[in-house]
């Protein structure tokens, strides 16, 4: 299982001028790594990952991987009420897809998780960023 440098890694989509109750403000970002050879397979897990996250997939791209396989990016948007919620929301999706995660920086600002350790076929690496976007 090869695993990934988190510089090549997900970006979340630029934040603008969104206030936190805005939607994008629950928007938690998931790049999948994959090993598959082509882009048939690379939807295949797809439908895997969104199974197991019991989730609805928006902005979703698979895209071939300069290291070879594809990456799988998308966004949810689960429903949450604070912060803390949210947090909690998106690390129990993670734990349905991969387990190991290694969180990154403050959780405070910015929920960012990696994973070396998925329980998706097909799938090496995982990274997760949900942006916290506080009000003025």
């Amino acid at each position: 299982m090869k695993a990934h440098n988190k510089e090549e890694a997900l970006v979340p989509m630029s934040q603008g001028s969104d206030q936190a109750n805005s939607p994008r403000a629950r928007l938690v970002y998931w790049k999948f790594f994959t090993d598959v050879a082509n882009e048939k397979k690379a939807a295949k897990v797809v439908k895997w990952v969104l199974a197991r996250l019991e989730d609805e997939a928006n902005h979703s791209r698979i895209e071939p991987y300069h290291k070879g396989g594809f990456t799988i990016s998308f966004c949810t948007m689960p429903s949450a009420t604070s912060w803390a919620d949210l947090v909690v929301k998106a690390l129990s999706s993670a734990e349905r897809v991969g387990h190991g995660w290694i969180l990154s920086g403050s959780i405070a600002e910015n929920l960012d998780v990696w994973c070396n350790s998925p329980s998706v076929p097909g799938v090496t690496s995982i990274h997760v960023v949900c942006p916290h976007i506080s009000k003025p």
